[in-house]
C-alpha cells in the first residue's frame, strides 16, 4: 500500500534520514522505535506528505504521493501529531467533525445521520463523551490526544499515521487507544505509530521497524526486533528480553546503561 524509495531528508545540512526502504502492506499495524533523535517523527511526516521531497520517494497505491491533491490525501491518510496544543476555542464535538472534511457534505438527513452516528461512535468508543461541549483550551493534554483520535477515525480512511498518540495518556486508556488500534488493523486499516513504550508496541503491533541515527536498523515481526543484541546497539541499554506468556508477546526489561559496566 505504501512504499518509501530511497528517502533522504536534511536540514541545514544534517541528514535525519538516509536511504530508507520500507514497504508497508495493507492491514500491517507498524510501531516505529528508536532513540530520541533517530528519525521516526520525521519518517512519519514524510510518508504524510508534510516534507518536500524528491519526487517519486513516497508511493501511495503505486502512484507517487505527490501526484494525489491535499483533499484526495485526506481521504486516503488521516494523521494524529505529537503536538496536539490548540490556538482556537473549539468543542471537542466541533474538532471531531472536523474529521468529515474529506468527504462530501452531507446532504440528506439520512446522510446527516449517519455522519451523528459516526462520530458518537468515536467518542463512545473512546469513552469521551463527557468532554463533547469541552473547550479544547480547557483540557488536559491526555484528553486532548483522545480528541484527536476520535476525529481521525471519524475521517474514516485506509491509513493512519500517529506520532506518540499516548504519550500522555494514563495506563488505562493507553491500553485502551492501542487495543482499538489492534483491532481496526485486523479489519484491514494500516496503521504506522510512532512509540516509545517498547512493550506495549511489541504487545500491540504487528509489525517493528527499528531506527537509529536515521537508518533502519531492523524491520520484523516484534520477536525479530526486541533482540537483547539490537537494544543494545540502538539504545545503549542492557536489557533481558522474554516472552511474557500473559499477554502472549515478547516483552524487555531494561537493567541499566551500557555505560555502567
Amino acid at each position: 500500500m505504501i512504499e518509501v524509495r530511497g528517502l533522504t531528508y536534511a536540514i541545514r545540512q544534517a541528514t535525519i534520514l538516509h536511504d530508507i526502504h520500507m514497504t508497508v502492506r495493507q492491514g500491517e499495524m507498524i510501531g516505529l522505535i528508536g532513540p530520541n533523535g533517530s528519525g521516526k517523527t520525521t519518517l512519519l511526516k514524510s510518508i504524510a506528505h508534510l516534507h518536500h521531497l524528491p519526487e517519486k520517494t513516497i508511493w501511495l497505491k503505486e502512484r507517487p504521493i505527490e501526484t494525489y491533491a491535499r483533499k484526495e490525501l485526506a481521504r486516503w491518510m488521516s494523521v494524529v501529531f505529537q503536538d496536539t496544543s490548540a490556538a482556537f476555542d473549539f468543542t471537542a464535538e466541533e474538532i471531531v467533525q472536523m474529521g468529515q472534511y474529506a468527504h462530501k457534505s452531507p446532504k440528506t438527513e439520512a446522510e446527516r445521520k449517519e455522519e451523528r452516528a459516526r462520530i458518537d461512535e468515536a467518542f463512545a468508543k473512546l469513552e469521551i463523551e463527557k468532554l463533547r461541549t469541552r473547550s479544547i483550551l480547557e483540557m488536559s493534554g491526555g484528553q486532548r490526544q483522545l480528541v484527536m483520535i476520535a476525529k481521525m477515525f471519524v475521517q474514516q480512511t485506509p491509513i493512519y499515521l500517529l506520532d506518540e498518540p499516548i504519550s500522555a495518556l494514563d495506563i488505562y486508556y493507553q491500553l485502551l487507544v492501542l487495543q482499538l488500534l489492534r483491532e481496526e488493523s485486523e479489519k484491514g486499516k494500516t496503521i504506522l505509530i510512532v512509540l516509545h513504550d517498547l512493550n506495549l508496541a511489541a504487545r500491540f503491533c504487528t509489525t517493528l521497524a527499528l531506527l537509529k541515527e536515521g537508518e533502519i536498523v531492523q524491520v520484523g515481526a516484534p520477536k525479530e526486533v526486541l533482540k537483547e543484541s539490537l537494544l543494545m546497539a540502538s539504545y545503549d541499554v542492557v536489557t533481558t528480553v522474554e516472552k511474557n506468556e500473559t499477554v502472549d508477546a515478547y516483552q524487555m526489561l531494561a537493567i541499566r546503561p551500557r555505560k555502567e559496566e
